[in-house]
Parts: C-alpha cells; sequence; structure tokens
C-alpha cells in the first residue's frame, strides 16, 4: 500500500469513458502520470535529451533555459522514451515551458507537431491535458484549435470527449466554445464492433469505495450521474456543477442571480435541498455554502430580517448536521468545509458579521465541535492499533529473542538454539517480501494511512489548512499522551529492547510527517496590534475593541500573543498552530521519545547525583516521578546489572513537596484559532481555479430554487381557493328562516 494515497487499491467496475474522474479527485497521484515521469527518470542521463529531461525535473528552471536547450533538437522526436516533449510539458504541468514550445513552434525542425501521440496511451497532447485537468495548458493549446485534431480517437475507443469529466474546468470551457459542435472529417463505421478496454488504464468507477481501516469515502459521481459522451449531452445538464471561469461576484452590492429571493415558507424547502447537495456533489461543499449565504445576503440587505436569517441559518446547519447521525469523516469533513467557506462569504461581506456577531460565535462553535469530532473518530481508529501496531509491533528480531530476568526461559532458550541453525535461511527469507497474510497485520503503515485518510478528505473538501493543522494535533496529541501512559504502566513494555523497538516503529511515523510537512502562511499585512485583536475586528471596530472587557466576546477561540522567541510552545497562542506540522509533531510526541531514550540508557549511566540532575535537565518532559515510575517497572535482561539509580530517584519524589502527575492526559480542553481574512484570501481568491470558490450557484442549483419557489406559489394559490367557502355568512331572516333554527316544523312555510 502506498503511504502517500491510502486509497490507491481500490475496488472498480469496468466502463468505457470518463476515466479521468478518479484522477482529478486523487489530484497528481495517478498511475498514468507516474508512468510517464517513470520514462523520463529513466533516460535522465542520456547524452542529448538528458539536460532538457533535467529542466523538466527542477522546478526552479526558466523558459529560456529550456528554450536554449531544446532549440537545437528535434522536438518531435520520441524515440528514447516513446513519449514528445511536449507531453513532459504537460504531465510536468510546465505552462511556461509549453508556451515557449508553441510559440517558436515553426522555428524548430519540421515543426512541432501538436497532434503527436505517446507510444505508451497513444493520447494526443490535448487527451493528456483533459485526462490531468491540466486546465492552463488546455487553454494554451486551444490557441492553436485549428491545428488539433480534437476527433482523434485510439484503437482502444479512446478521445477528447471520452476523457472529459462533468464538473471540472476543462469540461466547463469545451461546452462554453463549443468545441463539439463540428464534425469530424472521417465519420466512424457505427457498424463496426465496439472497441476493446484498454487495459493499461484505470476503469471508470460507478461507486468508488475508499476503505481506510473501515472509513469508507463515495466518489462525487452518483448512480444516476452520466459520463460525457456526444451523443447524450443532455442527460448531464442536470447534474452540471460547473462555474464559467470569467464568473465574479460583488460582495458589496446585490446583483441578480447573486442572491436568493425566500419567505419563511421557503426555508424549510431550501434547508431540505442544502441537505440533499452532500449526496449529489459530495467533494462541492461551496454549493451548499453559497445557498445559505445567498439567502443570507437577501434577509440582510433586502429585508433586514434578524428572524429570517437565523432561521435559514439554523435550519441548514441542522440538517447538515443531522443527516446521519453516524457520520464517517467524509461526511464530517464536508459540513467543515460547508462552514469554513460560509465563514469566507460572510466575512467577505463585511456587513453581516458586525450586524449578528452571534452568527460568528455559532460557526465558531460549529467548527470547534467537527473538529473535536473528526478527532475523536480518528482516535477510535487508531486505538484498537497502537498495541499490535506500535507496542508490539516486532521488525527486531533480537526483541523477540531477548531472554529477561524473572521469566521461564527454559523452552525460549531451546527456541534460540534452533533458530541459530536456522539463521542462514531467515537471512534468504529476508530477501522476500512479506506474504499477503504479513502484511495485512497491523503495522505502523497502518498508523499512517488513518492520518493520511485525515489528509486527503481536508483536502477534498478544500478546508482551510489552520483547521486541518488544529485537527491532526489534537490527534498527535492524543496518541502521545496514549502510547507515553501506555509504556509508563506496563512491565512488559519496560526495557531497553522493547524501547528500541517502539522508537523505530515511531520513526516511520516521523518519516511521513516530514514528508507531508506544511506550514500556515502567517498574516503578514496583519501587524501585532491588529493580530492580538482578531477575531474581535471581524465584530467590531478596532478603536473600540477593549481585550479585557470586550463589548462583544467571543468564546471558544484563541487569541494571538507575541513571543520573544520562537518556536511557539503555548497551545493556547494561536502562533503554534502557525508553525511546521513536523514541529508540532515533535512537540507532542516529544516526552514519548525522551522516556523511550531514558529506558534505553537508565542502566548504562553511573548512578551519582551529578549525572543524574544532568539527566534530569536534559530530558525536560519528563518529571522526577515519571522517571522514578519508569524504573520501578523496569524489565531487567537476563545479563543486564541493576542500577542504583533508582534509589537517588526515590530520595528526589520524597524530597518534592507537591506531588507530580505520572500519567499525561487523553481529554483535554482545546479552542479554535479562526483563519484571517488574509489568509482565506490567499486561498480561495488568488488561486488559479478561483472561480470555484465564488458563492455562485450552479445552473441546476438556480433551477431547483425557482422550482421550490413556483411550488409554494401554487400551494399557497390551491389553499386560498380550497378555503373560499369556509367564511360564507348564512343568510338573514328576512330573506328566509334561520337554518340553524331546530324549532322550525317541516309544514310551515317559511316564507
Amino acid at each position: 500500500m502506498d503511504i502517500d494515497d491510502p486509497w490507491r487499491s481500490v475496488g472498480s467496475s469496468t466502463l468505457n469513458h470518463g476515466v479521468a474522474g478518479l484522477n482529478i479527485l486523487n489530484g497528481s497521484t495517478d498511475d498514468q502520470l507516474d508512468k510517464l515521469k517513470q520514462s523520463l527518470r529513466n533516460s535522465i542521463d542520456d547524452s542529448k535529451w538528458g539536460h532538457v529531461y533535467k529542466l523538466l525535473e527542477d522546478i526552479d528552471s526558466s523558459e529560456m533555459e529550456f528554450q536554449s536547450a531544446v532549440e537545437s533538437l528535434n522536438v518531435n522526436d520520441k524515440r528514447l522514451t516513446g513519449v514528445p516533449v511536449i507531453t513532459y510539458c504537460i504531465a510536468y504541468d510546465r505552462l511556461p515551458f509549453l508556451e515557449t514550445l508553441l510559440s517558436n513552434r515553426e522555428s524548430y525542425k519540421k515543426g512541432l507537431d501538436l497532434n503527436l501521440t505517446d507510444d505508451l496511451n497513444h493520447w494526443t497532447p490535448i487527451m493528456w491535458c483533459c485526462y490531468l485537468n491540466r486546465y492552463a495548458c488546455l487553454t494554451e493549446l486551444m490557441r492553436f484549435s485549428d491545428k488539433l485534431d480534437m476527433f482523434y480517437t485510439t484503437s482502444t475507443g479512446q478521445s477528447v470527449q471520452s476523457l472529459l469529466v462533468p464538473g471540472t474546468a476543462i469540461y466547463s470551457f469545451m461546452d462554453i466554445h463549443q468545441v463539439f459542435n463540428g464534425k469530424p472529417k472521417d465519420l466512424p463505421d457505427l457498424y463496426k464492433a465496439p472497441p476493446e478496454m484498454n487495459t493499461a488504464i484505470d476503469p471508470t468507477i460507478d461507486e468508488l469505495n475508499l476503505r481506510t481501516v473501515d472509513m469508507r469515502l463515495h466518489d462525487d459521481i452518483d448512480d444516476n450521474t452520466a459520463y460525457f459522451e456526444p451523443e447524450s449531452r443532455s442527460a448531464i445538464l442536470d447534474v452540471k456543477p460547473d462555474i464559467p471561469p470569467d464568473s465574479e461576484f460583488n460582495y458589496k452590492h446585490l446583483e441578480p442571480r447573486q442572491y436568493i429571493s425566500f419567505t419563511s415558507l421557503d426555508i424549510e424547502s431550501l434547508s431540505s435541498l442544502v441537505a440533499k447537495l452532500p449526496n449529489k456533489y459530495p467533494h462541492k461543499p461551496n454549493i451548499a455554502a453559497a445557498v445559505t449565504f445567498q439567502c443570507i445576503r437577501y434577509a440582510h440587505h433586502k429585508r433586514h430580517n434578524r428572524t429570517m436569517i437565523e432561521s435559514i441559518h439554523n435550519s441548514c446547519l441542522q440538517k447538515l448536521l443531522a443527516a446521519d447521525p453516524n457520520q464517517d469523516i467524509l461526511k464530517q469533513s464536508y459540513t467543515l468545509g460547508y462552514l469554513n467557506l460560509l465563514y469566507y462569504y460572510m466575512y467577505r461581506d463585511e456587513m453581516v458579521f458586525p450586524a449578528y456577531p452571534h452568527l460568528l460565535q455559532d460557526i465558531i462553535d460549529s467548527i470547534l465541535l467537527l473538529i473535536k469530532n473528526l478527532s475523536a473518530s480518528i482516535n477510535s481508529r487508531l486505538e484498537p492499533l497502537l498495541h499490535p501496531g506500535i507496542l508490539e509491533y516486532t521488525t527486531i528480531s533480537d526483541v523477540k529473542e531477548t531472554l529477561y530476568k524473572n521469566d521461564w526461559n527454559f523452552f525460549k532458550k531451546r527456541k534460540l538454539k534452533r533458530m541459530k541453525h536456522d539463521s542462514y535461511d531467515d537471512i534468504l527469507q529476508l530477501l522476500y517480501p512479506p506474504s499477503v497474510k504479513e502484511q495485512m497485520k497491523p503495522s505502523p503503515l497502518k498508523i499512517v494511512q488513518i492520518f493520511g485518510a485525515l489528509t486527503y478528505v481536508f483536502d477534498l473538501h478544500d478546508i482551510h489548512p489552520v483547521l486541518l493543522q488544529q485537527c491532526l494535533s489534537i490527534s498527535s496529541k492524543w496518541l502521545a499522551n496514549t502510547i507515553f501512559n501506555e509504556i509508563i504502566q506496563s512491565k512488559q513494555l519496560s526495557s531497553r529492547a522493547h524501547a528500541m523497538q517502539i522508537r523505530l516503529n515511531l520513526s516511520i511515523l516521523q518519516d511521513w510527517v516530514k514528508n507531508h510537512n506544511f506550514s500556515v502562511q502567517k498574516p503578514d499585512l496583519m501587524d501585532d496590534f491588529m493580530w492580538q485583536r482578531f477575531p474581535l475586528t471581524i465584530v467590531q471596530d478596532v478603536g473600540s475593541i477593549d481585550l479585557k472587557k470586550p463589548s462583544q466576546p467571543l468564546e471558544n477561540v484563541y487569541f494571538y500573543k507575541p513571543i520573544k522567541k520562537e518556536p511557539c510552545t503555548d497551545e493556547s497562542n494561536s502562533l503554534f498552530f502557525y508553525q511546521s506540522f513536523a514541529h508540532i509533531w515533535q512537540f507532542h510526541l516529544e516526552p514519548v521519545y525522551q522516556l523511550l531514550q531514558w529506558l534505553q540508557v537508565a542502566t548504562s549511566l553511573d548512578p551519582n547525583e551529578d549525572v543524574l540532575n544532568g539527566t534530569i535537565d536534559r530530558l525536560s518532559r519528563l518529571n522526577v516521578t515519571q522517571l522514578y515510575k519508569s524504573l520501578d517497572r523496569y524489565r531487567y535482561e537476563l545479563n543486564e546489572g541493576k542500577t542504583s539509580m533508582k534509589k537517588l530517584l526515590k530520595q528526589k519524589v520524597k524530597a518534592i513537596k507537591d506531588q507530580q502527575p505520572v500519567l499525561l492526559d487523553i481529554e483535554f480542553s482545546v479552542k479554535l484559532t479562526l483563519p484571517t481574512l488574509q489568509e482565506l484570501y490567499f486561498l480561495y481568491d488568488e488561486c488559479e481555479s478561483s472561480y470555484r470558490f465564488l458563492p455562485i450557484l450552479p445552473i441546476a442549483i438556480q433551477d431547483e430554487i425557482d422550482e421550490i419557489h413556483d411550488q409554494i406559489k401554487i400551494d399557497n394559490q390551491f389553499e386560498v381557493s380550497s378555503n373560499a367557502f369556509e367564511d360564507m355568512d348564512e343568510p338573514k331572516p328576512a330573506a328566509h328562516a334561520v337554518w340553524t333554527s331546530n324549532e322550525m316544523k317541516l309544514t310551515e312555510n317559511p316564507w
């Protein structure tokens, strides 16, 4: 299992079109992309093309270097790797290199062939753009659309149209510009037998089950979704969530189609629509956030109605939270992504939060609740793996064969002798990979996969990294404290051999953290004075903020506190979460590392006061009581001499007036660090695909809202017409007798 992508191996069902959908969900981690890059790396030392390939691999290389490297080469030559250089530019997403090739296409030998296929999948460059979701590269190629063969089809039936996926910017681009309205030069034979499936590429999947230790995720293509086919284009119009790339949104003034007019009668229907969106577009929480935001904008700017704002906000949030009482991490992260983007939209409006500060408090409390639930969900999956995957997982044979005092070692010695005769076979066995059964056993890689699942779903729903940092911090701290408590309470684990093995197991987790390290960019445009008052600045004027007694206090949030020297070790300071993930991991795991270090060297230290005091100073995250308790339960090896350090520690423990804790807390209170507007703006407005995060609704959602309004009108008209005779006045006695009179005789003449 690839620890970089825990869901690389998934079950699949085979279809013919839309293979790019999975690769867009998985970002750049794709088998076909790996195959392309590997073909380049295999020839990177070539005397002719090696320099060009190195430039493609080097992210700091410039287009001028690339131009000088290829100007004397045949850019259409693919004999070395089977892949032309233009395809490599697309694979590595090197837009400047692609622009260089296209701008000088006529000056190269024989000219640049824009339809040159590779020898791996026999795809043209434009097909690779669609498959890898390279929107910028595709738009650059489309400048020369008259040179492109948009209707090229491989022998296996693959074409540009079959590689397009609804819900992407590329699909929207093709649809808006009506690229496929024309007809190809050579129409295919309608009676030809259907092509065979290309087994070299990942097939399309109807239902993608992403499983990582009991966590099930579904892809954003439900059973009713049709992939792009020119014959059935109308079938997918109802599920296309695209936002045109040239869209704009006016946060200061209301404009048509940028707000949703509604009444109190519409709230239930609108909130029900929001509750259905996670199933319809499970990886696009921006749509649900846009519906709620446009309703709130209308209620505030047009109606100035506090009750309507509170009703629509609470109703939508409750429907999302109550959609499934046993939500998995995918659904929880969807709701978190919804709140994250709703917070961004309302922050950009600049008028909603100051007018209704309780809305900000509701969002803070809801985000914090979801982060706690996500962390608890991760922790519940980590807990059964701690003993078999970390504490008892053994890869060093000497640890298994270690003999301890006070143990019954008779049978173990006999087994040890037998193992010595088979040492050569054991060495040969190490040359082979572990069996499938062995790989299925709990190991540190299973722990890694769970953390990988958490980072995956946060990235899937475009959640701000400062929220991911807090969620990882909570789970890391829980993991570290739980491991620490298990070791210090267990006589079985308190030995130097086990300490070495556990430290080795934790190093696997540490390597994953280093490879996936990230840090949140600090708000550079905000000085310390403003940052100390954030997030109160969202709901109050800066001049009126009193940090000790704010007029609009916000609860459950961390504030920024300036420090003289980094790193920051105060978890109640919002600055703590702007450090790298590797540093936060190291901070939480440091007590465990120091305890393991102490267990490895305790019996080899000279038992005197100076050595002990120096050791206590170096092990700053451990107190004297913890050092003593770990030695009190220490398990001596057969040939290991006992240490007198325990007596010295016991004397120090008795001299301490206040009792020191032995165990670390696994239940701790946390608050929320909110991202600033600058951070949100950088993430959602300055990125290449910023149009995806605009609070603009897709056409299909707008149509559903119009249907809700029409249905409410029809229901109202029917109610009025059906009640027309309920309040009819009865005739007066002057006209005829009272209808309700029981005294009237049938023989009487009422006139």
